[in-house]
């Protein structure tokens, strides 16, 4: 059974909703809807009118439509930021349109069909309340909350809860990849900490006698410590993180020398961006494994950081040894590992792009940070 439940939950989490298949959930989705509002609507027996019956169905239909989008792309989201007064202000807003479409439509309406239901429908009192007086209306206040507020609270309950759903599936499957994560971390050190720790003791030894050999080795211990230390947190600081790529071209240059040509330029200020660790540096890694280590040819790395409104433009671009395989320029299980913690940590926020073309090989990612 819980085998079931985990292969159902992979499913959903797998499943591709967008495009053309999002769309027709929705049409899906709004058709129940409308078939709801009609079944509620003739359970009245107002309309002794088919036409009058039918417009009456598609207004509370359409309000319907128009206050769950209002609701879930604009007043939701500043809720969930804790912006009470735009969501206050929004919601008077929404009241508003709706008294608004309803009170004219119906004004409308009773003026082509004054004796086929819509007096009987809602009252005598309800046509003679002025449209600014109708705004505080009891009847009023009470036919739109009842009829439109509840239709559309059904909406937003199913649109909160399959939210909901999807966040705990994602984090359920970002705790087992985090836990994957640990677990081959830990099979893979041989005692770290001894090998830090004699890092500073052969640096000691050698500062006197070989200054060039002491500065990598403190690279190498600074990257050493950032990886033991400094990674155990969700998010870190984004500047924290591109000094951790610096110091490792640095080492990679000093072992290559000339034989590749490596670029690093990096544009706008990180301020306070928080980036998850240890995220970014697979790219680089797979840049030099796979495009340099493989090739006795001289050969080339470039990347390019971008950081503008909180938005990271991350390019990794390297040159291809002319035979090598397709499947191991794809970065192998870290790159895979990495589209797994992006689809997870920025679900709609990120997008990575990856060319494997005839001379060279790019990572394009374009990440949304919090600020």
């Amino acid at each position: 059974m819980v085998k079931e439940k985990h292969n159902i939950s992979e499913l959903i989490n797998q499943f591709d909703y967008s495009g053309w298949r999002r769309i027709g959930i929705h049409l899906f989705f709004w058709s129940i809807v409308y078939m709801f509002i009609r079944f509620e609507t003739n359970q009245n027996n107002y309309y002794s009118n088919q036409t009058l019956f039918e417009l009456i169905v598609l207004r509370d239909f359409l309000i319907c439509v128009f206050s769950h989008y209002f609701i879930v792309a604009f007043i939701i989201p500043k809720l969930l930021n804790a912006r009470w007064l735009p969501s206050l202000f929004l919601l008077i807003l929404a009241y508003m349109t709706v008294h608004t479409m309803s009170y004219w439509s119906n004004q409308l309406l009773l003026f082509y069909f004054e004796n086929a239901g819509m007096k009987k429908a809602l009252g005598k009192y309800y046509f003679k309340v002025p449209f600014i007086v109708g705004v505080f209306s009891p009847i009023t206040v009470y036919y739109n909350y009842a009829v439109y507020g509840f239709n559309t609270a059904i909406t937003i309950v199913v649109k909160v809860s399959k939210d909901i759903f999807q966040s705990r599936i994602r984090n359920t499957a970002l705790e087992k990849e985090n836990l994957k994560l640990e677990m081959d971390f830990l099979k893979a050190q041989v005692n770290p900490h001894f090998l830090f720790n004699t890092l500073n003791n052969v640096y000691s030894l050698i500062i006197d006698k070989d200054e060039a050999a002491a500065n990598i080795l403190i690279k190498l211990s600074d990257l050493m410590r950032y990886t033991l230390y400094e990674t155990n947190t969700d998010k870190i600081l984004l500047s924290r993180e591109l000094k951790f790529i610096e110091d490792y071209i640095a080492l990679e240059k000093i072992r290559h020398q000339r034989k590749v040509k490596i670029e690093l330029n990096q544009k706008g200020n990180t301020g306070n961006l928080m980036i998850p660790p240890l995220i970014l540096i697979t790219f680089v890694e797979n840049a030099f494994k796979h495009g340099v280590n493989n090739t006795i040819e001289a050969s080339w790395i470039k990347i390019t950081i971008e950081l503008e409104n909180n938005t990271l433009k991350f390019d990794v671009l390297n040159s291809k040894p002319k035979k090598l395989r397709d499947e191991t320029m794809q970065g192998g299980i870290g790159v895979v590992n990495v589209q797994k913690r992006l689809k997870n940590l920025y679900p709609n926020h990120h997008s990575l792009n990856i060319k494997n073309e005839a001379d060279k090989f790019h990572i394009h990612l374009i990440l949304q940070l919090n600020g």
